[in-house]
């Protein structure tokens, strides 16, 4: 099954200087997008950044350029072309600092892409049927949807120049019989419900 969260991430970034906070990742797809990034856009010089120490040292014992830090804090001042951070903002305290951050550390006319976990999204709704109390991940700490994510990256000197939907699905790597089946049936499924009902949001910020 194709990555489409990888592939519309590639498909974004542009430059020849890329960043690439919360490089780490988490469980089945530990390391899986900065080692992506790093074979499919070998033009580019991709510096990856995490809070995860053991993480981003394996990934340096792997040959790969990163350093350990937090994204709401970066120690950049114009360097980067773009900056990718997928499946992160909704795991951090501050997500207005970390645009910020962000911001200081792009170019001129750079721009950021990011993924986070659509809350409209049917399969978010049967899961937190299923789980009572929560409907993802237990580390989150926020929901962003199209309305909150645009007014947030206005609050931070960002515009959404580009917001697309799709789903970040693998099957293959996970373990659990039902979500490998709603997977499945899902992809047969979702061409009769209209895009924004997709699992992730894929953004596209720049400066303003």
């Amino acid at each position: 099954m194709a990555d489409e969260r990888i592939d519309q991430v590639v498909g974004e970034l542009t430059g020849s200087q890329i960043l690439h906070v919360g490089c780490v990742g988490q469980a089945a797809g530990k390391y899986r997008m900065h080692m992506a990034l790093c074979q499919r856009l070998p033009h580019a010089e991709i510096l990856g950044l995490d809070i995860d120490a053991a993480g981003a040292l394996e990934l340096k014992r792997r040959g790969y350029a990163v350093v350990i830090g937090d994204g709401q804090c970066l120690p950049f001042r114009s360097s980067f072309d773009s900056i990718a951070a997928g499946e992160l903002i909704e795991h951090l305290s501050n997500p207005g600092e970390f645009l910020r951050a962000c911001r200081q550390a792009l170019k001129p006319h750079g721009k950021v892409v990011i993924t986070t976990p659509n809350p409209f999204a049917p399969m978010h709704g049967l899961m937190y049927a299923k789980n009572f109390n929560r409907a993802f991940n237990s580390e989150h700490s926020l929901w962003l949807c199209p309305q909150t994510l645009s007014e947030l990256a206005r609050r931070s000197g960002f515009q959404v120049k580009k917001l697309v939907f799709i789903d970040d699905l693998a099957p293959e790597k996970v373990a659990s019989l039902c979500y490998k089946a709603f997977a499945y049936i899902w992809k047969g499924l979702r061409i009769f419900l209209p895009v924004r009902f997709r699992n992730t949001m894929v953004a596209v910020l720049e400066p303003v």
